[in-house]
């Protein structure tokens, strides 16, 4: 469930009246004063909070980038931001590499 207005009154009144018929999920990018409990008071299955984490990131992004060109250097940022083994972690680089492996050796990639 998705609403563009501020409030959570929309979503309140479409839950009282879907009255938990299948689950509910929300997606609160423009109610986000709304605290979760009241999300839980109305019985909604799941919330996503993609949006606001994805716009977190380009917060931090744009920062990284204003850093780095007003330093002209990576240095000042590497302790700051995530290690490459988290990024490979979080890609699962490991398991790409096993299944390289695994194809390469059998001629399969050649």
């Amino acid at each position: 469930m998705h609403s563009k207005k501020a409030d959570s009154t929309e979503i309140e009144e479409f839950c009282r009246q879907w009255n938990n018929l299948c689950p509910v999920v929300l997606v609160p990018t423009k109610y986000y004063k709304t605290p979760a409990d009241r999300f839980r008071a109305l019985n909604v299955s799941a919330v996503i909070w993609a949006n606001h984490t994805m716009r977190a990131a380009i917060t931090a992004m744009e920062a990284v980038c204003r850093r780095v060109h007003a330093e002209e250097s990576l240095s000042g940022v590497e302790s700051e931001i995530a290690s490459l083994a988290c990024l490979f972690e979080l890609t699962g680089e490991a398991d790409y590499a096993a299944f390289a492996e695994r194809f390469s050796a059998s001629g399969a990639l050649a």
